[in-house]
């Protein structure tokens, strides 16, 4: 029988206050991955000033020796941004904009849910074998996802059409595709708003083109099922951009994040077929020897993150600071 240990991990003044949950009954694996959460914040918290903990829900059990495991937003809050398009924020930042009246916020800002059964290195142990990733290194890149590191375009529509658009959050509550479908437009995270298509000489913002996506019917459309919808996206012109949009994330260095001093960043588009979850949520592959390899769509292995750290004198490059600073964290 599994027994689930709780340790809450809040030090006095920690930023990342992290409830952590141990599925393992080896009471030294626990003790090495609870550490390992707790120094992926204060490495963040080292180059990010938060006025406003972010607490985490962490919960490391048996998940398969091939799953490592994920971090995400444990909530996300639609915000109408300057240039007047709601976009859905992750909870830990809008808590950073200390609001004078907001709505009222889950109990966690990130869940997190890892492998206790995963060949991974802890700083405690001797060695890093040349297959193994620093486990530090894995939560660490997992909670910059948490802080707000994604984006909703995506292949939606799979595997009905090829079809890259911002999330349809319209279609979320759907329980029965046979009913009607009040449309709402596509919506955009964060991330987004600062997002690039550059192909050769055409460059503009993906928000540009999720507006012209979104204005393929009236707002407040009613749709009499989810065929009926798909149909007629399909045979708009609007769907053709979508298409579009989904080669561009198969072809080199075609997308990239501007950061608020104007640096394009270039994001991973080199995957083919396009890889939810990787493609276009990370940095390009061109990072992995740099101070920014942190956010590339997978971990080095065979090498330690303190290692990496004294490489580049940091284990969060300048890049990933600025893009994280765009999105509102100063």
């Amino acid at each position: 029988m599994i027994i689930l240990i709780y340790f809450p991990i809040n030090q006095q003044n920690e930023v990342f206050v992290i409830d952590f949950t141990c599925g393992s009954s080896d009471k030294n694996l626990c003790e090495k991955a609870k550490n390992a959460f707790a120094s992926a914040g204060q490495r963040i918290a080292s180059v990010i000033q938060f006025n406003t903990p972010v607490k985490v829900n962490a919960t490391f059990t048996a998940l398969g020796p091939l799953v490592l495991g994920q971090a995400l937003p444990a909530r996300t809050i639609p915000l109408k941004d300057h240039d007047g398009i709601i976009r859905l924020y992750p909870q830990a930042l809008v808590k950073q904009m200390q609001f004078p009246s907001h709505p009222e916020f889950n109990t966690y800002d990130i869940t997190a849910l890892f492998s206790s059964t995963a060949d991974v290195y802890f700083k405690e142990d001797t060695t890093i074998q040349q297959n193994q990733a620093d486990f530090e290194y894995i939560i660490t890149h997992e909670f910059i996802h948490g802080l707000g590191f994604l984006s909703n375009w995506n292949e939606y529509f799979l595997p009905d059409f090829l079809s890259l658009t911002p999330s349809p959050v319209f279609l979320n509550d759907i329980t029965d595709p046979s009913k009607p479908i009040n449309y709402t437009g596509f919506t955009e995270a964060a991330f987004d708003r600062y997002m690039m298509l550059n192909q050769g000489t055409y460059n503009t913002t993906m928000t540009a083109l999720a507006q012209n996506i979104s204005n393929f019917a009236p707002i407040g459309t009613e749709y009499a099922s989810l065929n009926v919808f798909e149909n007629a996206f399909i045979s708009s012109p609007e769907s053709y951009i979508a298409g579009n949009l989904s080669l561009a994330t198969i072809t080199p260095y075609t997308m990239g994040f501007m950061t608020h001093d104007s640096s394009l960043v270039v994001l991973e588009t080199k995957l083919n077929p396009f890889f939810s979850g990787s493609s276009i949520d990370h940095v390009d592959t061109y990072y992995a020897n740099t101070s920014d390899f942190i956010m590339i769509y997978v971990s080095l292995p065979g090498i330690r993150l303190d290692d990496l750290d004294k490489k580049y004198g940091g284990v969060i490059g300048p890049y990933i600071t600025k893009i994280l600073e765009t999105l509102g964290f100063v």
